[in-house]
């Protein structure tokens, strides 16, 4: 359950537009699966945005777009788009799903390296956190990352 002292109502608005980049695995030969990790994705960012914290979910916003429009859910389609949203001095940090299927995405992989070489902060989300909710940990670390100082009192 979310702490709710950690939880800012509002981002300081010396914030702007700042963001979370959400990286999850996609591509799968299976559409149920592609499916499956798009609604993950979503649930995921949803338990984000919920919590206080802003977040671009590639997988989210494009799994739709793929669908209604026959564009590439690959790497290849989307890796302009996603790196320049990722490169943005407005992306604060990256936040790698473990869905089953990270550890060989070619698209996730990619993310993290490039969130790496900005540098901007990596963390992780589990299944378990999108189903549970996040952890005090987990919101600390985040909230570093978006700049605010707020802790539990």
């Amino acid at each position: 359950m979310v702490d709710k002292a950690l939880i800012p109502m509002e981002p300081p608005a010396s914030l702007g537009n700042t963001y979370a980049y959400l990286g999850s695995p996609y591509s799968h030969p299976d559409h149920r699966m592609r499916q499956k990790r798009a609604e993950l994705a979503a649930r995921a960012a949803g338990t984000l945005i919920k919590s206080g914290f802003p977040t671009f979910s590639p997988i989210a916003h494009g799994h739709f777009i793929c669908q209604e429009s026959g564009v590439g859910g690959d790497w290849k389609t989307w890796s302009a788009l996603d790196s320049a949203l990722l490169m943005s001095q407005n992306c604060c940090c990256f936040i790698g799903l473990l869905l089953p299927g990270y550890v060989v995405s070619e698209g996730w992989g990619k993310e993290l390296v490039l969130s790496l070489k900005r540098p901007i902060p990596a963390f992780y989300m589990s299944v378990h956190e999108i189903v549970h909710g996040l952890s005090h940990d987990f919101i600390v670390k985040l909230n570093n990352a978006f700049g605010r100082e707020r802790t539990a009192a």
